[in-house]
């Protein structure tokens, strides 16, 4: 296994597998959505059609995050293509939580095929980085 001691930060992944968290568990706070979702950053090269980073499971709809932070904690997960998997009751989710793990604008962004975009925060300022995921969304 020599690629794993080439390649920094876990990158060596991609070749083995098609999904993988990079973060430890999730909590109901923006300061843990953002210190997961922050964890993308040394990973979103190796983002891509069947290639997908997994800051852990969405927690809109819980009780510890705004309305506004879990629509954000959202719209983030969209953004970095990551898998969208919720994590509370479904069946006795609030309107606005479905309305929030519903949102169209949001979903086409997290679709296969399109672009993934990502902001880094560097040197005091914001940084959109992107790459073009190919294929159509039946490809793989």
């Amino acid at each position: 296994m020599s690629t794993v001691r080439t390649q920094p930060c876990g990158q060596w992944i991609g070749g083995l597998a098609n999904m993988w968290r990079t973060t430890g568990d999730i909590q109901a706070t923006w300061r843990r959505v953002m210190s997961n979702i922050h964890a993308q950053d040394n990973m979103a090269s190796i983002t891509g059609v069947g290639a997908y980073n997994d800051p852990d499971m969405l927690q809109v709809g819980n009780v510890g995050l705004s309305l506004v932070e879990q629509r954000s904690h959202f719209s983030l997960w969209c953004i970095t293509a990551a898998p969208l998997l919720a994590g509370t009751d479904i069946v006795h989710a609030s309107k606005d939580t479905l309305e929030i793990l519903t949102a169209a604008g949001p979903l086409s962004v997290n679709e296969v095929g399109r672009a993934v975009m990502w902001f880094v925060m560097q040197n005091g300022g914001l940084s959109l980085n992107s790459i073009s995921r190919a294929g159509p969304p039946n490809s793989y």
